[in-house]
C-alpha cells in the first residue's frame, strides 16, 4: 500500500500532544524492506516540509520519518525561534520559572513516539538562549541578561559561551554534563554539571539565600487522565529530579570578592553542590596583603 496526502492548516493528533496550524505533505508505504511482510512493523510514515505548533511553540521540520507502527520510532530535523517564557508550562516552571529571553532551536532527534516508551532519544544539535531572564526559585535567586549555547552531542550537554548576571555581579560558564540522556531519562541522581565560572567581581551577599534551607516546590499535576498532562507532568518530574537530585562542581575563578565592607581579590575555589548541601574542597583569596584557604561543608 502507497498512499500520500496534503494536509493544510489542520491539527494533527500524536500521543505527545496535539500540533496545531499543521500544514506537511505525508507518505506512507506498508513495506519497507522488500520480502519482509507487509504489516506495522515493515511500514513507514514519511513527512516532508512539516510546519506547526506544539505546546504553543512553532517549529518546522524538513523531514520526519515514523518507522515501525507497532512500536513507533520518530527521526528528524527540527528548527525552531519562541519566547523562552513558553517552556514553563513544559518544564514545571516551579523549580525555575523563565522570565523573558529568546530560543533558537535547530536539531536532530530520533526517539520513541509513545509516551509509556522509555528508550532514551537520541538528540544531535544546539539550543541559543538570548537575552534571557529566570529565577532559581528554592534560593530565590534571580538572574538576567543570559546568553547560552546548550549543545547537545550525542548523550552529553556541553554549555557553552554562558554569560549571566545575578544582581550586580557578571559570569562567564562553561560546563559540561556527561552522559546526560541517559541519566536524565533513567536516574537523575547520578547527573554530575562540571562548571567552570569567573567574574571579574563577586557579591557574596547575593548568595546569602544558601545558609538557609532551601525551599521545596511541588511540581503541578493537573488532569492525570489528560494523556498530554501525563506527558507533561512526567517531563517536568523529570526536570524537578534532576534540578533537585544532580551534583554540581564548580571550579571558580573571580578578581575581586566583596561582603560588605570587606574586599579580597584572586578567588580561587572548588565547590561542589548536592542535595545535602555544599561541600568547599578548598577556597583561596587574598586580603590586606595576606592569604585566606578555607574548606569545609555546610549541610541543609
Amino acid at each position: 500500500v502507497h498512499v500520500s496526502w496534503l494536509v493544510q492548516n489542520n491539527t494533527l493528533l500524536t500521543p505527545i500532544g496535539d500540533i496545531s496550524n499543521c500544514n506537511f505533505e505525508g507518505y506512507f508505504d506498508n513495506e519497507v524492506v522488500a520480502g519482509m511482510g507487509r504489516s506495522d512493523n515493515n511500514s513507514i510514515i514519511r513527512i516532508y516540509g512539516m510546519q506547526g505548533n506544539w505546546q504553543q511553540l512553532p517549529f518546522s521540520a524538513d523531514t520526519v520519518t515514523v518507522n515501525n507502527l507497532k512500536r513507533p520510532i520518530i527521526e528528524g530535523h527540527i528548527e525552531s525561534r519562541f519566547p523562552l517564557t513558553k517552556l514553563n508550562p513544559i518544564i514545571g516552571g516551579k523549580i525555575i520559572t523563565i522570565n523573558k529571553g529568546d530560543g533558537i532551536l535547530n536539531i536532530k532527534y530520533k526517539g520513541a513516539l509513545r509516551n509509556d516508551d522509555t528508550t532514551s532519544p537520541y538528540i544531535q544539535g544546539s539550543l541559543m538562549v538570548n537575552n534571557g531572564g529566570f529565577s532559581y526559585n528554592p534560593r530565590k535567586l534571580t538572574f538576567s541578561n543570559t546568553n547560552a549555547t546548550l549543545q547537545f552531542s550525542e548523550d552529553d550537554l556541553l554549555i557553552q559561551k554562558v554569560s549571566v548576571q545575578l544582581g550586580n555581579s557578571a559570569y562567564k560558564m562553561e560546563g559540561k554534563l556527561e552522559n546526560f540522556l541517559n541519566f536524565y531519562y533513567h536516574d537523575p541522581s547520578k547527573i554530575l554539571l562540571n562548571w567552570r565560572i569567573s567574574s571579574q567581581n563577586i557579591d557574596l551577599k547575593e548568595f546569602r539565600t544558601f545558609l538557609a534551607r532551601r525551599e521545596k516546590t511541588m511540581t503541578p499535576v493537573g488532569d492525570i487522565k489528560n494523556p498530554m498532562n501525563r506527558y507533561i507532568n512526567h517531563l517536568s518530574k523529570q526536570m524537578d529530579d534532576m534540578l533537585t537530585s544532580g551534583n554540581v562542581h564548580i571550579v571558580l575563578r573571580a578578581d575581586t570578592v566583596e561582603y560588605g565592607r570587606f574586599t579580597a581579590t584572586d578567588l580561587d575555589a572548588d565547590v561542589r553542590l548536592g542535595r545535602k548541601g555544599i561541600d568547599i574542597s578548598h577556597a583561596e583569596l587574598y586580603h590586606a596583603s595576606g592569604k585566606l584557604a578555607v574548606s569545609g561543608s555546610l549541610y541543609n
